[in-house]
């Protein structure tokens, strides 16, 4: 029995689940140092800029991969099955639907199409 292939989505769909945890240990640590922290103007604040750019380089991981996935399968960028119910409703109440797409693809299509 062979084994079945990974999709774009399911990597990515990996990726950030481990992503998550990852935001959630640094979000911990970011807060633990805020709490305490006592600047008193002299202090060496590297332990306090390390974690900040540990996070900030953390959402910027985030961004890339999920670029890169968009270029393999862009539709499922669109359709996300790693977010919860409550998640997807915000999308769907925000006005982002999956067709969006479909009709944004072909609004781009009849531009092309003059061009061409």
């Amino acid at each position: 029995m062979t084994k079945p292939e990974n999709t774009p989505r399911q990597n990515f769909h990996r990726f950030f689940d481990r992503w998550l945890g990852e935001l959630n240990s640094n979000l911990q640590q970011l807060a633990s140092a805020a709490n305490h922290h006592e600047y008193d103007g002299h202090e060496d604040d590297e332990d306090l800029r390390m974690l900040i750019n540990n996070s900030i380089g953390h959402y910027e991981k985030y961004y890339k991969v999920k670029s890169e996935a968009a270029k393999e399968d862009v539709i499922s960028m669109f359709s996300p099955k790693w977010l919860t119910s409550l998640e997807d409703a915000f999308l769907w109440i925000a006005g982002w639907r999956p067709t969006t797409a479909i009709h944004l693809l072909y609004s781009k299509s009849g531009m092309l199409e003059t061009r061409l």
